[in-house]
């Protein structure tokens, strides 16, 4: 090895190592191969009620709304530490592994559980509510764009044990999962010129989220909180467009 290959190790050594400081590692959650149980509970749908001329109409509409509730105390630093592959296609899996390290003066509470359908109480019809962390994977064209590529969901209760974890200022926690990136918006817009971002990093989003289940369906209240967030280490990426079997 020459001296200025171990010099460059080197350097980068020391460039990951401060971005992690010397912060506590409190916690590690493996989510790769695990299937997280999602399917909540609610009242069967009645019959469906039919007029004299054979029109039937019948309950179990859904419904969501969105609200911004502000930021809460405190800073976190959110760490792309590995990414499992340099180059993928749109619509590959991801292996990704990201720190959440508290950089702020007050305690922050983290969801610690990939299973949602447990923290739902016995009684399907009672409405409740659970807090939920996303860990998202960007795609960063420079300075100037970027947009998430999927997300690593986890959901927590304060009332149910081992749901949270409380991230004390100058503590971590290490979360590693996969990720199916996805190249489309939701809304099936393109994004832009995949091949010419260069650098992937991870950001997350808090939320409590309250579900009211009621005959046939469940409604979602989601107000989106969280602390201040402080860019941390990202990855070299490349992502190209779907290959093309046909």
């Amino acid at each position: 090895m020459t001296r200025d290959i171990r010099t460059t190790l080197f350097v980068a050594a020391f460039a990951a190592f401060a971005a992690l400081g010397t912060a506590q590692e409190i916690g590690y959650l493996d989510l790769t191969g695990v299937q997280p149980r999602l399917a909540l509970r609610f009242p069967s749908t009645p019959p469906a009620k039919c007029n004299k001329t054979g029109a039937c109409a019948a309950e179990g509409v859904s419904g969501m709304s969105v609200a911004c509730g502000g930021t809460t105390p405190g800073g976190l630093r959110i760490n792309l530490t590995y990414l499992d592959r340099a180059e993928y296609f749109d619509g590959d899996t991801a292996e990704i592994e990201t720190t959440i390290q508290n950089v702020g003066k007050t305690t922050i509470q983290i969801p610690w559980t990939p299973h949602l359908a447990d923290l739902q109480p016995p009684d399907e019809g009672s409405t409740f509510a659970v807090y939920e962390l996303k860990v998202g994977l960007f795609l960063n064209w420079g300075e100037t764009y970027s947009t998430s590529l999927g997300w690593l969901d986890l959901y927590g209760d304060p009332t149910q044990a081992g749901t949270m974890v409380t991230l004390n200022p100058g503590e971590r926690l290490r979360i590693r999962g996969e990720i199916k990136i996805f190249g489309t918006h939701a809304d099936g817009i393109q994004l832009p010129a995949l091949e010419l971002a260069q650098r992937a990093s991870a950001r997350t989003l808090f939320r409590v989220v309250e579900y009211a289940p009621h005959r046939g369906g469940l409604s979602e209240r989601i107000s989106n909180v969280g602390p201040r967030e402080v860019a941390g280490t990202d990855q070299p990426i490349h992502l190209l467009a779907a290959l093309n079997n046909n």
